[in-house]
């Protein structure tokens, strides 16, 4: 918050010379001055009077950092192939063709937020996105095919217990199949991505299985699976189990140079006889017949390079085979994601699945809001998922404070090329946290409501909230320094109903979602900062808050709050909004107040602090 000083000094100097000192000096015996003496005083003074809040406002909580995000990489290198699920549904056999990778040009941020303020000194024009394209040709004995990626979390971000929501801004506009679905998952999942057991790594192990020095040589560079192109499967896997050490000595060129590729598996086969052979014994060998004869793993790397050097062809981008070329990518690719050295293949992770091509108003859709460019749709979504939505895997008992790995899985029935961008992936937890649900007229033994939430809204993200603020007198902050506006955030305590559990027909009361009869949803915050100085409120006049009753991104036929004859309710007062401040749970202020409609101002609350302390106010245990 702004803050000024008064700073002031004074400083003075008085200096003379002193003759007759000089004299007495010389008629000493011995001693005869060269110059004369001198008398010297000077001193100085300085105060400065601070003034922290030459506004006379303070904010106890402008919500501005109530959001607190756990948020995963956008950058292509930091997302590994992923491995099947563990069930029978996606396999490796089923795994279609995908490739994900950053644009070569970055996204204008303006195309995503038209709402966010940016500036070239804010370096904030563009934004780095994730693209991840699926191309799903050929037969399967599934229904569909899928592929994916994941990502490992930092150590310290492993406990998720405290988080509330998943949030994902996506933009599907590139998918056609209306039943396209997202798959994801976190918690720990398999790091062994083609099924085979074994912890893949292009790095020589020169001290130990899985143990090599961690640096890329050329001879090394031959790809994740450890398989050259002739020996290849198609599925991820190897038809060689045993290559000649002397190959880390040689490079690419010369190892395929050599007419075994330096293989000395007695009971190799290469990929084109392993197609002839299941022609003739289809129970022989089992490889992907769809597979790139010259590249049946899909894994040689070219982009941005000598013979293919066009800029937007990403194809191959993904390879871990001669991907030592590209430029700050020198170290051996593995599977081990949690670099323990060790093949994880446990399977213990939470699950959910979206489907993106959902109509922003559909109830299942998920999506929070959809960004606006001069009233049209960008196609950017935000779909915000609650950690109560996650289910978990088949036989699994995953805990949110151990959850080390984030994988992404698509899933189509469709064989044409399909595209989904992304653009910001967040773990996101709130410094309010939800007590529950209890009884109005006690506020005690909370219950948990997975219908109950608290977030936040922004006017970055959402173009209807911006333009409601049109109705406030308060301006918004501007960053001189990067010429951008700052963004103004509200906290968002939401209370939905249950699209699967129409109140008509819904056995348990509790299961309806919003507010049970009688009840109250409340949240808190506390602020240890203040500590003695809590007294300190009593030195301001007023206290403000501004309070909007409903949603400004949905504009219901049935209002539950105090309208203008617009409400489907019989009591349209029957929600009201119920605000205390105080040391402890015994010792507090507290003031209750119907909900109107948007930004009235019935809703805002404005406290005269002297008074406060005259008065004792009713409350639901004392009215």
């Amino acid at each position: 918050e702004p803050m000024q000083n008064f700073v002031w000094n004074i400083k003075g100097k008085y200096q003379n010379e002193l003759g007759l000192l000089t004299r007495a000096v010389d008629l000493l015996p011995f001693i005869e001055t060269t110059k004369a003496s001198v008398l010297s005083i000077e001193g100085n003074y300085a105060e400065i009077n601070p003034n922290p809040n030459p506004l006379g406002q303070a904010f106890i909580d402008d919500f501005e950092s109530a959001k607190r995000t756990s948020s995963f990489s956008i950058m292509q290198r930091q997302w590994k192939m992923a491995s099947p699920p563990g069930d029978t549904t996606h396999t490796i056999n089923n795994r279609g063709r995908m490739i994900w990778y950053n644009p070569y040009e970055d996204e204008l941020t303006k195309n995503i937020w038209p709402e966010q303020s940016t500036s070239t000194r804010a370096n904030n024009n563009t934004s780095k996105t994730l693209y991840l394209e699926t191309d799903f040709p050929g037969d399967s004995d599934n229904s569909s095919y899928w592929n994916g990626i994941m990502i490992p979390l930092y150590s310290s971000e492993h406990d998720q217990s405290l988080t509330k929501y998943l949030d994902i801004w996506l933009n599907a506009e590139g998918v056609t199949d209306d039943d396209f679905k997202i798959h994801l998952d976190i918690g720990h999942i398999s790091e062994d991505w083609n099924n085979n057991n074994i912890l893949d790594t292009e790095d020589e192990p020169v001290y130990g299985p899985g143990m090599g020095d961690g640096i890329l040589s050329d001879g090394e560079d031959i790809g994740v699976d450890n398989c050259t192109n002739s020996f290849e499967d198609g599925w991820g896997g190897c038809l060689c189990n045993s290559y000649d050490d002397i190959r880390y000595e040689s490079n690419l060129d010369g190892i395929y140079n050599h007419p075994e590729e330096f293989c000395i598996d007695p009971e190799s086969i290469r990929y084109e006889d392993a197609l002839l052979l299941m022609e003739e014994y289809p129970d022989s060998i089992s490889v992907n017949t769809n597979a790139d004869i010259e590249d049946p793993n899909g894994d040689n790397w070219c982009y941005n390079t000598t013979g293919c050097n066009n800029t937007s062809n990403y194809s191959r981008a993904n390879g871990t085979e001669g991907n030592g070329q590209a430029m700050g990518y020198r170290y051996p690719d593995n599977e081990d994601l949690d670099k323990n050295n060790t093949l994880d293949t446990q399977n213990n992770y939470f699950t959910v699945s979206i489907l993106p091509k959902r109509h922003v108003d559909h109830p299942e859709s998920m999506v929070v809001t959809e960004t606006l460019a001069d009233g049209n749709p960008t196609g950017w979504k935000l779909i915000r998922i609650p950690l109560t939505g996650f289910s978990t895997c088949e036989d699994c008992d995953p805990k949110w404070n151990d959850v080390p790995t984030f994988r992404i899985r698509m899933e189509s029935a469709e064989t044409v090329a399909q595209s989904l961008k992304i653009a910001k992936i967040e773990l996101v937890e709130n410094d309010w946290r939800e007590m529950g649900v209890a009884q109005k007229n006690t506020l005690n033994e909370f219950k948990e409501d997975q219908y109950f939430s608290v977030s936040v809204i922004n006017t970055d993200e959402s173009t209807e909230y911006k333009n409601s603020l049109d109705a406030l007198d308060i301006v918004l902050e501007h960053d001189e320094y990067n010429d951008i506006d700052m963004k103004e955030q509200s906290l968002v305590i939401s209370f939905e109903d249950n699209p699967d559990c129409p109140e008509s027909d819904c056995e348990n009361d509790s299961l309806i979602g919003g507010i049970p009869s009688e009840h109250a949803i409340l949240i808190e915050n506390t602020f240890p900062n203040l500590g003695s100085n809590a007294n300190s409120y009593f030195a301001y006049k007023k206290m403000e808050m501004f309070v909007y009753g409903g949603d400004p991104e949905v504009n219901p036929d049935c209002n539950w709050y105090e309208s203008d004859g617009n409400s489907c309710a019989d009591d349209s007062t029957a929600v009201d909004f119920l605000f205390r401040i105080g040391k402890d749970d015994d010792n507090y202020y507290e003031i209750r107040q119907p909900i109107f409609e948007g930004w009235n101002d019935k809703n805002h609350i404005k406290i005269n602090i002297d008074k406060l302390t005259q008065l004792k106010i009713p409350t639901i245990e004392s009215p």
